[in-house]
């Protein structure tokens, strides 16, 4: 039996520096098929972290709460991106329990293999493809995580918009997921469905 292709990563990023997070965003972007970007470019440390993976922290983003990369690392792995002469951003991370720490010079490769290293290329599924679901449910999800919309998807497998929400809605049920968004994620992690691309 051929070895398997280890699922993309879920991956969040936390800076509050915009070029930062843009510049960490292209370099992980440049590997869609090893890391899929979750969140948006930045995320609300205060709210619920969800189905992520691995994180990305900037070092020097300063909320004002001491424990919180404490927490963080409690709950996920972290790669910390430090700045050039800051050697106590690296030591602080290093005290917190972040494993890895890149410069802000790193690759997209470097940063990925950082990403793949934390994890030990071990990637949790929270999410798993056998979940009971009937042939076109499966086939349904493997549209939505695709970026079809349900007109699109009623389209191409010539059933009506209302079957098409019939399946969603059992399928969303059975692999434990709530919004389009995460059954695209859990579609992308399960079922081997490219990753969408904006146009």
């Amino acid at each position: 039996m051929l070895p398997t292709e280890p699922a993309a990563l879920l991956t969040a990023i936390y800076s509050p520096h915009s070029l930062i997070r843009a510049g960490l965003v292209h370099l992980v972007q440049q590997h869609p098929r090893r890391v899929v970007l979750v969140g948006g470019t930045d995320l609300d440390p205060q709210e619920p972290l969800g189905p992520v993976d691995v994180v990305v922290y900037d070092l020097a983003r300063r909320w004002g709460h001491p424990d919180e990369l404490r927490q963080l690392v409690a709950a996920v792995p972290v790669v910390g991106v430090t700045r050039e002469g800051r050697d106590d951003l690296t030591e602080r991370a290093r005290a917190a329990g972040v494993r890895h720490v890149v410069g802000e010079d790193v690759s997209a490769v470097g940063l990925v293999d950082a990403l793949a290293r934390v994890t030990g290329h071990r990637v949790v599924h929270r999410h798993r493809a056998s979940h009971d679901l009937t042939p076109r449910e499966r086939e349904v999800l493997n549209l939505v995580g695709t970026g079809l919309t349900n007109a699109q998807i009623a389209d191409e497998l010539v059933l009506s918009v209302n079957s098409i929400k019939s399946h969603l809605r059992l399928a969303y049920r059975k692999i434990n997921v709530t919004n389009r968004q995460q059954a695209v994620l859990w579609a992308v992690r399960s079922l081997g469905t490219p990753v969408p691309t904006l146009n």
